[in-house]
């Protein structure tokens, strides 16, 4: 298999208008096998090693900060646990996240870690191959960019409520592409949405090879992983935009 024919990548038994028709009744929806198996398996082998370079993200008040592999390892555990110690105390007031992310749509545009299937993935995403599929599923012809981070969840991980509304105007939709195996509920790290009042209206826990796409501005929340979860929780995320990509290059803070 060609690992450079993105235009393969598609699972082309996937009916856009069938699809098209249970996003429109919900606003969200969750597509299975999204890409062909072989694909899928690539993906999660990339995620899985330790060949990416992952970064830890947070707020720290009304800032996102990055800390590097390295650094953590670096960090005296008392500053580990001072650091852990205001994560969780901004958790309890106000919008928090705290997981380790790599930033594709960075590494496609600067050309850094070509060698990474995800980067492969995320050009897939972007491109004339999923974006026409990606505009009739959810009905928005407007739809032209797409974003890409790939994501890992291990204990102690989350993502706090919220609903995008302070995100970028061009983001229409957001998604959560998922390549983890085998994940059982009681681990945690379940995509929750809610309605305006904050009471839960659906729930997806991690599932390999498929896709979830909600409409936005809508709350919702990753819930925390538990510290027994045996395997991280591993996904692409980002958004579906009507605007030009340059503009969300530095966007993904969540």
């Amino acid at each position: 298999m060609n690992e450079l024919a993105i235009e393969d990548m598609l699972n082309p038994a996937l009916d856009a208008k069938v699809l098209n028709e249970e996003f429109a009744e919900q606003r969200r929806i969750r597509i299975n096998d999204i890409l062909k198996p072989e694909f899928a398996e690539q993906a999660a082998q990339c995620l899985e090693s330790d060949q990416v370079p992952w970064e830890m993200v947070f707020r720290q008040g009304q800032e996102g900060r990055q800390v590097s592999r390295q650094e953590w390892e670096a960090m005296p555990r008392a500053e580990q646990g001072q650091l852990f110690g205001g994560i969780n105390r901004q958790a309890a007031q106000a919008f928090q996240y705290f997981y380790s992310r790599y930033d594709l749509a960075a590494a496609v545009d600067e050309g850094r870690d070509a060698h990474l299937f995800l980067c492969k993935l995320a050009m897939f995403l972007g491109s004339e191959y999923f974006l026409p599929f990606a505009r009739e599923v959810v009905g928005i012809s407007q739809i032209n960019s797409i974003n890409a981070q790939a994501t890992r969840y291990t204990g102690g991980n989350f993502l706090t409520r919220h609903d995008d509304s302070h995100e970028a105007p061009g983001r229409r939709c957001a998604y959560v592409m998922g390549f983890t195996r085998d994940w059982k509920p009681e681990w945690g790290g379940t995509l929750v949405v809610m309605n305006k009042e904050g009471e839960p209206i659906d729930s997806y826990i991690p599932r390999f090879n498929s896709l979830v796409i909600f409409k936005v501005p809508v709350e919702h929340c990753v819930t925390f992983v538990a510290p027994f979860a045996q395997q991280a929780r591993h996904s692409v995320t980002g958004w579906l935009s009507a605007t030009d990509r340059n503009d969300e290059k530095k966007q993904l803070e969540r």
